[in-house]
């Protein structure tokens, strides 16, 4: 059901009117709804999510690098004093 309303969707763009349609998402930097074009929505949905938990770790992991960073430099001051 949900692939025959997609199909419904993308029932005009089909040959040259396809590639018109992809050269301006393409043109104007929409990757996710040219991803939509090729793959079900509810793989470019998950591929989406993964992709935003991915840089919330890779922050989260900054972060504490970065406390580590300082609270050993802090450290190390006191030992020196």
């Amino acid at each position: 059901m949900v692939l025959a309303e997609q199909n419904a969707q993308l029932a005009p763009y089909r040959g040259e009117k396809a590639n018109e349609r992809l050269k301006e998402l393409f043109e104007q930097e929409k990757y996710g709804e040219m991803a939509e074009l090729f793959f079900p929505k509810a793989v470019c949905t998950l591929a989406s999510d993964l992709i935003d938990v991915w840089w919330k770790v890779w922050d989260i992991y900054w972060i504490f690098a970065i406390l580590r960073y300082i609270s050993c430099c802090v450290i190390f001051d006191f030992i020196t004093i």
